[in-house]
């Protein structure tokens, strides 16, 4: 599964979609509930994904596994792209301290959360 094949790229495809589909939804629902100064479902997302492609690394998953839920599904979930743009946005828009903040806590929280996604898998996996 290691190999550049039609089946990688099957898992990976498939795990992008249903990524991509679970932001959307999760963004559509966080939204509706949201101000719009602090993009609070980008932030989950980021942090949530960070986690579990953390918790997938330190389990050990298969390659198949990986490819689907790591590469493909976490890739399509989230959203870095996404959030260098709001940081620019917010700035933008007149909240420089918004965007900072946005900033350093989606970070802190990304580095944070996959490190201990990647400790819990890893302590689970033996």
């Amino acid at each position: 599964m290691g190999d550049y094949n039609g089946l990688a790229l099957f898992f990976v495809g498939l795990g992008g979609g249903f990524g991509a589909i679970l932001r959307y939804s999760i963004t559509r629902l966080l939204s509706a509930h949201n101000g719009g100064r602090f993009p609070l479902a980008t932030f989950l997302i980021n942090s949530l994904g960070t986690f579990c492609l953390g918790f997938l690394s330190g389990f050990g998953a298969g390659d198949a596994k990986l490819l689907f839920l790591g590469t493909g599904m976490m890739g399509g979930f989230t959203t870095f792209s996404t959030f260098n743009h709001e940081i620019l946005r917010i700035h933008g828009d007149g909240h420089p301290y918004h965007a900072g903040l946005y900033a350093v806590l989606t970070l802190s929280a990304g580095l944070t959360l996959g490190f201990l996604g990647m400790a819990i898998g890893y302590g689970l996996s033996r």
